[in-house]
């Protein structure tokens, strides 16, 4: 009997029903419409429950230096063994007053909680990009770790941690946004998951 090999085994155990296959096309969606407004709380950051899948997160930020009228949005998510954050591709960023969108601030770190955007701390974040109307229909991940400062660390795909994002305007426009994480199985649990396929198949045979 000759060996398979990997490709093999995934190439013979075709369509196979797995935990994922539910959800990889699956959509979940995070809005400040159905949730309340985000944190804007760095240490405090909203915990998202992201799935395999596409991930929606929307929100709005305006005046971001001056909290008293304005605000950031912070918000955290975990990505766990086997799965891969594979994009953030921008849907939406636009001032809801005249449609035309200025540009903000996207970025963070590997940890649970956030950095407030500043001189202080712009060395200590290790993904983020300038985005803007113009970024609309892009993915902007290679973008995030193209323009990190802490570190290449953030480099996609993106593999299991704790991520946490702070979305920002610092100008007077209320900058709507709406962004797609999506999250994906990595490779090697695809591959395992196509193996355990075929093992079925063959037991049932």
């Amino acid at each position: 009997m000759s060996k398979l090999t990997l490709a093999g085994v995934i190439a013979l155990a075709g369509p196979v029903a797995s935990p994922f296959v539910g959800t990889a096309a699956g959509q979940v969606t995070f809005t400040e419409a159905d949730l309340g407004e985000f944190s804007d709380d760095a240490n405090a950051p909203t915990v998202l429950d992201f799935i395999v899948g596409i991930n929606t997160v929307s929100g709005s930020v305006t005046q971001s230096n001056d909290l008293a009228n304005g605000n950031r949005d912070f918000f955290t998510f975990t990505l766990t063994a086997g799965q891969e954050l594979v994009a953030v591709n921008v849907i939406q960023w636009e001032d809801l007053a005249s449609g035309s969108g200025n540009q903000g601030f996207i970025g963070g770190n590997i940890d649970s909680v956030g950095l407030v955007p500043g001189g202080a701390t712009s060395a200590d974040f290790e993904f983020g990009t300038l985005v803007g109307g113009t970024d609309v229909g892009n993915d902007i991940l290679p973008d995030l770790a193209a323009n990190n400062t802490a570190g290449p660390d953030f480099i996609g795909p993106v593999g299991p941690g704790t991520y946490t994002f702070v979305i920002q305007q610092t100008g007077p426009q209320n900058s709507s946004y709406t962004l797609d994480f999506v999250v994906t199985p990595a490779p090697a649990t695809a591959a395992m998951l196509g193996f355990a396929g075929l093992t079925a198949a063959r037991r049932r045979r």
